[in-house]
């Protein structure tokens, strides 16, 4: 009888396994700690007819109060440094050829640290170059965006097959210069971004294999970015940016990171793994010492009668 209820038991607590609803997988908010960084290897094409190769790494490089369209919040601070070469084929003002030269680009974004939405960012993209391999050329072009968050319906913890929408009001300005012309913009306005997420698959990247979830960032002119965010590194481990017309213009691939929630915890600068194996060998080490300084000593104190017999 005992055994019957046990089996009935099992049975049924095996049904309501099998009936429970699957929990989704989810995403939380990554932590970010002062001295995390992403390096990425990027390859930009222009419809211009070139394309921009290089690299390009994002630092956090500080925690602070800042106050942006008039609204004090805490953000975190975070670097841009890359550069690169670029080649192609271009129409300019002197004709049709190649370009070949190098390009840099700086910038800083500000992150509100609640949902780590862009509250603020500046970017500056410089370009030297020939054309036809003698006609020198440069383009400068700054950009200065501040956002406010009017609405946001995409936040942590966000889950596969969930969607989402932010609202954005927005002010920027823009300066660019090229072969010799310059232009200046400036404005205000409203933004809708939308946000989708797929299921996770496994990537693999010059940084190694991550499991990663798609999330589509949708714009209102038909652009979209796909981003493969991973937990593990606290970012985005590959990123493809489209056109309106669904061809691809950027990529984006991870390279190297360092993500320090993540990272095992340390003292005296060692992991607890690696002191696990320094101290049997410290210990090891301290025993040979002491034995053999024991056996030094008794080589001393012995009468020189009892190491050498009498002849």
């Amino acid at each position: 009888m005992r055994v019957q209820r046990l089996a009935a038991l099992l049975f049924v607590t095996v049904l309501i396994a099998l009936l429970a609803p699957v929990r989704a997988e989810s995403l939380d908010r990554p932590s970010l700690t002062v001295g995390d960084y992403w390096t990425y290897r990027t390859n930009t094409s222009f419809e211009a007819g070139f394309d921009l190769l290089g690299q390009v790494t994002s630092s956090v490089t500080a925690g602070e109060s800042a106050t942006v369209l008039n609204v004090p919040q805490d953000v975190f601070r975070v670097v841009l440094n890359g550069s690169g070469t670029i080649s192609g084929q271009v129409s300019g003002p002197v004709g049709t050829g190649s370009v070949s030269g190098t390009w840099i680009v700086t910038g800083e974004e500000l992150l509100e640290t609640d949902q780590l939405k862009t509250v603020s960012s500046v970017l500056d993209l410089s370009v030297d170059g020939l054309f036809q391999g003698v006609v020198p050329f440069s383009i400068r072009a700054t950009n200065t965006t501040t956002y406010h968050v009017v609405f946001d319906g995409w936040r942590f913890p966000v889950s596969v097959g969930s969607s989402g929408a932010v609202n954005l009001s927005y002010v920027y300005t823009q300066d660019f210069f090229a072969f010799g012309n310059q232009s200046h913009a400036r404005g205000a306005g409203n933004l809708t971004l939308t946000y989708s997420m797929g299921n996770g698959i496994s990537l693999d990247t010059p940084a190694g294999r991550f499991t990663a979830y798609p999330i589509r960032e949708a714009w209102p002119d038909g652009t979209y970015d796909e981003r493969y965010f991973s937990a593990a590194v606290g970012n985005d481990v590959k990123t493809e940016s489209y056109n309106g017309t669904g061809v691809l213009v950027s990529t984006a691939i991870l390279q190297s990171y360092r993500y320090q929630v993540l990272e095992p915890a340390r003292f005296l600068g060692l992991t607890l793994v690696e002191w696990g194996l320094l101290v049997p060998i410290l210990a090891g080490v301290g025993i040979v010492g002491i034995v053999l300084w024991r056996r030094s000593r008794k080589k001393r104190v012995l009468p020189p009668s009892l190491r050498e017999p009498p002849t």
